[in-house]
């Protein structure tokens, strides 16, 4: 078993190493974001969270514009632009 183990051992640690710090990463990067958007905006999470998904997506068409019929188009620009802020 001690083999078995080892490998085991080493793919956990190459694990948490690469795949683990690029998603904390992300998700320290998301919630500053959500954070931002909220100074701007209020609005459900659900919703707030398709819209960061369009903008990431470079999918924020007129058709898609209707999801968010309640935000002005100058809070929309807004929050577009703390979207691809890094």
């Amino acid at each position: 078993m001690t083999p078995i183990v080892e490998k085991f051992q080493k793919i956990v640690q190459t694990t948490i190493q690469t795949e683990w710090k690029s998603e904390l990463s992300y998700l320290q990067n998301y919630d500053k974001i959500r954070k931002r958007m909220r100074e701007i905006v209020d609005m459900p999470d659900k919703k707030a969270n398709q819209f960061i998904l369009f903008v990431q997506q470079n999918a924020l068409p007129k058709n898609r514009r209707k999801f968010f019929a309640e935000i002005s188009d100058n809070e929309i620009a807004t929050l577009e632009s703390v979207v691809r802020q890094p």
